[in-house]
């Protein structure tokens, strides 16, 4: 895995990292992540992940909500 950006804090109401192909998300507990649609106005679907850590692909555009958790960009190919 290769980090291509900085980790940064999730939260529920900003749509996080929508110019990155891959993300790793990472909770100590689980946790329910949405990805956003490329126009920000709607939830593309809901992810639960058990704790720990997991790279969550993404389509052009669409980003990625949580409660809790942190991401940090990955390159989109090669896991």
């Amino acid at each position: 895995m290769r980090v291509i950006g900085a980790t940064e804090s999730l939260n529920g109401s900003t749509t996080k990292f929508k110019t990155v192909g891959a993300v790793w998300v990472y909770h100590t507990s689980a946790v329910t992540v949405t990805v956003r649609n490329a126009a920000d106005d709607g939830d593309v679907g809901v992810i639960k992940l058990p704790a720990g850590g997991r790279i969550i692909t993404l389509g052009v555009g669409e980003g990625l909500r949580a409660g809790s958790g942190e991401g940090t960009p990955v390159v989109a190919s090669g896991f």
